[in-house]
């Protein structure tokens, strides 16, 4: 048994020593797989977006921001605005009926306001992480999640905005794409399943 078992393995041996170097390919021909890149990153991003059944606020600037989140707010009557990013802030502030800023108040909030760290245009995602203020909670908690982005974040895909990360990795990446929903109970689409079932971008120039 031992003379047998030690013939395979000379066998294996030799054969791996034959076989000729290999590299493995470090590039992706992004084209071939996903077809010419959109010549208007933003028009494609956003139509992706509302596709997905996000709602789009564009047309948004810094002056006018807090005010465009207070009337989306108040025209709703939405109770308990929760923020945790700094430069947010002043926005939920204008905006808020009730300011909840902690944990401990976490669960009774009914909007989150977080910024983004990429926007993908091919799926018309938004990429949030782990390493802002907002932690891993907030895109997930609210029924109502209002995204914060710049036409600036705009990449084509998510190998284009995975490149912006650095090692390590944050602890939690999250692409979200249009509210949450399923149809896995007979088929009967609920919106709100498994996170926000309001997703809404402001998205400034």
């Amino acid at each position: 048994m031992d003379k047998a078992r030690e013939n395979i393995l000379r066998k294996l041996q030799a054969a791996v020593q034959q076989q000729p170097a290999t590299t493995v390919a470090t590039t992706i021909n992004r084209a071939a797989i996903f077809g010419k890149e959109p010549l208007d990153l933003s028009q494609f991003f956003e139509q992706q977006f509302v596709q997905l059944g996000g709602k789009l606020h564009s047309g948004t600037t810094n002056a006018t921001l807090p005010l465009e989140v207070a009337t989306l707010i108040e025209s709703n009557k939405w109770e308990g605005v929760l923020c945790y990013e700094e430069a947010l802030q002043s926005i939920v502030a204008t905006a808020s009926r009730l300011p909840t800023d902690s944990n401990e108040k976490a669960l009774e909030a009914t909007v989150s306001i977080t910024s983004c760290q990429a926007l993908i245009a091919r799926t018309g995602s938004i990429l949030v992480d782990s390493n802002t203020l907002s932690g891993r909670r907030l895109s997930i908690v609210s029924p109502i999640h209002i995204v914060v982005a710049y036409r600036h974040q705009l990449v084509v895909d998510m190998a284009a905005a995975f490149a912006q990360y650095q090692t390590p990795l944050p602890s939690m990446l999250c692409l979200i794409s249009g509210n949450s929903k399923t149809a896995d109970i007979e088929k009967t689409l609920v919106n709100g399943a498994h996170g926000p079932k309001e997703l809404h971008l402001f998205l400034l120039d």
